[in-house]
């Protein structure tokens, strides 16, 4: 965000709450806070609605992504499986495997520069929702808390591999109970959001009010 010129549109679009923030306070920088920044959530891929289904059968951890954008010590190599996934056939590919795994495992390496960055959508934990997965994943992760709350008991603070295993020791020892629970329950709750109605109204109240500003 720090090389775009956001000054030169008259309205945006942001794809979470934290680039919604970061935009907003840029255009507030620079007086130009009456400009609208609209919302539209990073929806989970549709084809999740296949293993929608699937019964739990035990604790079972995995990495979707690209590997060189997950933290796993050493020490859990052996439990967490990785699911390379680059690109949406890569992720077609995998789709029949997602349904063994109870924990998504979403540990990034820390930020070189936490000022002069971009912002990402929490499409790992709404991939996490659709899987009926818990998600494990670093508590300063764009609107991890924002969307699971301050308390979610499956952040990790820091990035230090002591931390990234109690963890995930953690959560393999909550598994089936309470608290493993009441966390699966906040991980779907973030479906909601990304329903296809409620990301199709995101969209008419953007056309809506952008056409009152054009007409302005």
């Amino acid at each position: 965000m720090a090389e775009l010129d956001l000054t030169l549109f008259d309205f945006h679009i942001a794809a979470s709450f934290a680039a919604q923030h970061a935009i907003c306070k840029h255009l507030a920088n620079a007086g130009l806070s009456e400009r609208p920044v609209g919302l539209v959530h990073h929806h989970a891929d549709p084809r999740l609605a296949k293993i929608a289904s699937r019964t739990e059968n035990g604790f079972r951890a995995a990495y979707v992504g690209m590997p060189e954008n997950a933290t796993i010590p050493e020490s859990l190599q052996s439990d967490v499986a990785v699911l390379h996934a680059k690109t949406g056939r890569d992720f077609g590919r995998i789709l029949p495997e997602l349904q063994k795994y109870t924990l998504h495992f979403a540990v990034r390496p820390p930020r070189d520069n936490a000022t002069a960055r971009g912002y990402k959508p929490f499409t790992k934990g709404f991939t996490a929702a659709a899987c009926r997965a818990n998600i494990m994943v670093n508590r300063s992760e764009d609107d991890a808390e924002h969307l699971l709350g301050a308390d979610y008991p499956y952040f990790v603070e820091g990035a230090s591999a002591d931390a990234i295993e109690n963890c995930f020791e953690d959560a393999r020892s909550h598994y089936g109970g309470p608290v493993w629970k009441d966390a699966r329950d906040r991980v779907q709750n973030m479906l909601e959001l990304t329903r296809p109605d409620r990301l199709a109204g995101q969209l008419h109240e953007i056309i809506d009010t952008a056409v009152q500003t054009i007409g302005d």
